[in-house]
């Protein structure tokens, strides 16, 4: 029990950082990071998410 619940969070970072590899190659998602960092410094409430 103690192995497979090992393997699952193990599992589970990998998931997250493949998603991290996968939002990072996207050019979207530069993109809107960029006009959010530019044009919306101002608004708080969306770095509150």
């Amino acid at each position: 029990i103690i192995k497979h619940r090992v393997h699952d969070e193990i599992m589970e970072e990998a998931h997250e950082s493949l998603a991290v590899l996968q939002w990072h190659s996207n050019p979207i998602a530069w993109t809107y990071l960029l006009l959010l960092i530019t044009g919306n410094s101002r608004d708080t409430d969306l770095w509150s998410c």
